[in-house]
């Protein structure tokens, strides 16, 4: 049996392998996700690399290569024993599974959709389709959620699903079948809120059901949802539905869904007259410049420097990308709204905005911030590109010697940014990041940094009132240094000020003096968090790097090195120096001007070490916490003495360590006596015992 004669596959779903009609068990969770990926590429080789990358998306283990070789034997082992071995081959650098279309569920859905377009009348279509989509009997592969690589891989297929979905929906209210499947088209246009046939559909079954009003509500609801992530109004065939509900014109209503169909390449019903020729290219639906930037702040303070140079590159430079960087609560939206809203007459033909930020969905793709563009540029949704290369030809196409600002709002990294900048130098493309982008994508670069005491006084007289601050400016200063001279909390402190009038600033300024309850007092909603802001930062640490961090809250610093950082994690100082990097990188550590010694040692901001104070009580458990050693950690052992030896032991002269040693960074200090100085504080607080919670 050269092709598996058998055997059947099933992967929509998690994966399920059956031979003449009984189960196989495949015993590990790789061998089944070996098997799924296979046959979703069935006859297809997929290279090793790929596999690799499918299987460990986190991190590979030593030997990647060898471990799947591993895990194909004992695939192999089994198809053996059932005697279809020769269907898994081993071809051009990968694998190849050589199975027939029916052997396999996925073939059996495409096929049966197909069919479905191409029948002849109604009831043939409802049967293949709703065959079709019964084969569907969880998340592709089992996985609810699939990794990056996965999405990208399949995304097709789940978006076929969806559109299968809708031509059934479509033929079943054809055949006035609204009331069976309206509360199924409520609840999946409600988790699929861009899918806008789909939402035309259930405005259009609520309003045969006699459920007019909930239509018209549902209609305004997922309106206001447009305008606020997309600055733009439903398609114009839901707002055709709208119009019709309003005027109670049921034929307008069906003559819309119809429309629609043909837009979807469904078979006009029997008699219903020709369908015209498909339209060729993407069709636009208006031109009007999109302005999609959220509002300014009114009370926006200072930085004009900054404000300078960033309008200047925009304006001016030969390459017209700026990344803004820096911590959380800093002020680097503001900036970039303050910004772009003074920019907006010389990029009269638009300004496009998104935000990577966790409030418009964490996961969302470089390809959906593209589809938000070309939405906002015209294009309707339903002619969207399904790739991520064919939505970027197009946008780029579109804003082609164009005058349009692009902003960039809370980008993750380089790679969520680059599709979006244009090819052509007309356009200008402002970024925002808690990356360090360094110059991955060819950008100038700007570092903001918190205000100076004037200017953050300044902004707290703005919010909270100038006369209060003007009768107690020394209460207005002790607020502002609690708040770390940070634009977020600052704006926190002076809301909370001017939503109670009756307080004296004193009162504000004391409460803020006690560390432990500070960042409640600086993180009171979901809008405006200091916690929250801080703690973005923290998610994107590796395990590692979290861990250092709330090892320099429970022991309260406010510097660390590479030295004492590897004694409170007993790892060597090159590890403790990358965890270190890790926090620069996010903006949770500031280096200062260089001292006269190297390596540099790291500060820590005081509501950082709080927030890390925190996360330890939260996540170091107990025990955890007092099974630090008796004596004094190896690194601060005999610190007291300002002329003691190195931290780690006695000093080793520099030509007799090796590189691969990786005990210590690269650099010594000049001067360890000055070293040892400037790091006591940190090294007595590694030797005393740890505090308990």
């Amino acid at each position: 049996m050269t092709r598996g004669e058998g055997l059947e596959i099933r992967v929509l779903g998690p994966v399920k392998v059956r031979f003449a009609g009984q189960e196989v068990a495949l015993r590990r969770l790789q061998h089944r996700l070996i098997v799924g990926v296979l046959a979703l590429e069935n006859n297809q080789v997929v290279s090793f690399d790929d596999l690799v990358q499918l299987l460990w998306p986190d991190g590979q283990p030593k030997q990647p290569r060898a471990v799947l070789q591993t895990r194909v034997s004992e695939i192999r082992a089994v198809l053996t024993e059932l005697g279809v071995e020769q269907c898994l081959t081993t071809a051009d650098g990968g694998y190849l599974l050589r199975l027939a279309e029916g052997q396999v569920d996925v073939g059996l859905f495409s096929s049966e959709v197909t069919q479905a377009r191409e029948a002849a009348s109604d009831q043939p279509a409802i049967e293949l389709l709703t065959r079709a989509l019964g084969r569907w009997y969880g998340p592709l592969l089992g996985r609810r959620r699939l990794c990056a690589v996965h999405q990208q891989r399949w995304r097709d297929l789940v978006e076929r699903r969806l559109t299968a979905t809708e031509d059934l929906f479509a033929l079943r209210l054809r055949q006035s079948g609204a009331a069976a499947v309206v509360d199924q088209l409520v609840a999946l246009s409600n988790r699929n809120p861009l899918r806008e046939r789909l939402f035309a559909q259930m405005l259009a079954a609520l309003y045969r059901v006699d459920r007019g009003n909930e239509a018209l509500q549902e209609y305004d609801r997922r309106r206001r949802w447009f305008a606020k992530e997309f600055g733009t109004d439903p398609a114009r065939e839901a707002q055709a539905i709208h119009r019709a509900i309003l005027q109670d014109d049921l034929a307008a209503v069906t003559a819309t869904l119809e429309t629609l169909d043909e837009s979807a390449g469904l078979r006009r019903p029997a008699g219903a007259g020709r369908a015209e020729e498909p339209r060729q290219g993407v069709p636009i639906v208006d031109d009007k410049p999109p302005q999609l930037l959220p509002a300014d702040i009114a009370d926006f303070t200072g930085r004009e420097d900054e404000i300078a140079l960033v309008s200047s590159v925009l304006r001016d430079g030969p390459h017209r990308v700026i990344v803004i960087s820096g911590e959380g609560g800093v002020g680097k939206t503001a900036l970039t709204t303050h910004v772009a809203h003074l920019l907006r007459p010389e990029f009269d033909q638009g300004q496009l905005y998104v935000s990577y930020g966790e409030a418009a969905g964490s996961s969302r793709t470089p390809a959906e911030a593209l589809g938000r563009f070309l939405i906002a540029l015209g294009v309707e949704a339903a002619n969207l590109p399904s790739t991520l290369e064919g939505r970027v030809d197009l946008y780029r196409d579109l804003v082609s010697n164009r005058r349009i600002l692009i902003v960039v709002d809370n980008a993750p990294g380089p790679d969520h940014v680059a599709p979006l900048i244009p090819g052509c130098t007309s356009c200008a493309v402002l970024i925002n990041s808690p990356v360090r982008f360094g110059r991955a994508i060819g950008q100038y670069n700007l570092d903001l940094d918190r205000l100076s005491p004037d200017r953050a006084v300044e902004l707290l007289s703005a919010i909270a009132g100038p006369q209060r601050v003007a009768d107690d400016p020394e209460a207005a200063l002790e607020i502002a240094r609690y708040s770390g001279f940070l634009p977020l909390a600052l704006r926190i402190a002076g809301a909370r000020l001017a939503a109670k009038p009756h307080w004296p600033l004193r009162k504000l300024a004391n409460r803020l003096r006690e560390e432990d309850r500070r960042l409640d007092e600086l993180s009171p909603g979901n809008h405006l968090n200091v916690r929250a802001s801080i703690a973005a930062s923290y998610r994107r640490l590796a395990p590692e790097a979290q861990r250092l961090l709330r090892l320099v809250g429970r022991f309260g610093l406010a510097e660390v090195s590479a030295w004492s950082a590897a004694a409170m994690m007993v790892v060597s100082a090159l590890v403790a120096e990358q965890c270190l990097e890790q926090l620069f990188d996010l903006h949770l550590v500031a280096v200062p001007h260089p001292t006269s010694w190297e390596p540099q040692h790291y500060v820590v901001s005081d509501l950082v070490r709080l927030f890390a104070r925190e996360r330890s009580e939260v996540e170091d458990a107990r025990d955890e916490l007092s099974s630090a050693p008796d004596g004094p950690a190896p690194a601060a052992a005999g610190s007291d003495r300002a002329d003691s030896p190195l931290p780690g032991g006695p000093v080793v002269d520099q030509g007799e360590a090796t590189a691969d040693s990786g005990a210590w960074p690269a650099a010594t200090p000049a001067d360890p006596v000055t070293a040892v100085a400037e790091q006591r504080s940190s090294l007595r607080a590694v030797a005393e015992p740890p505090p308990t919670w």
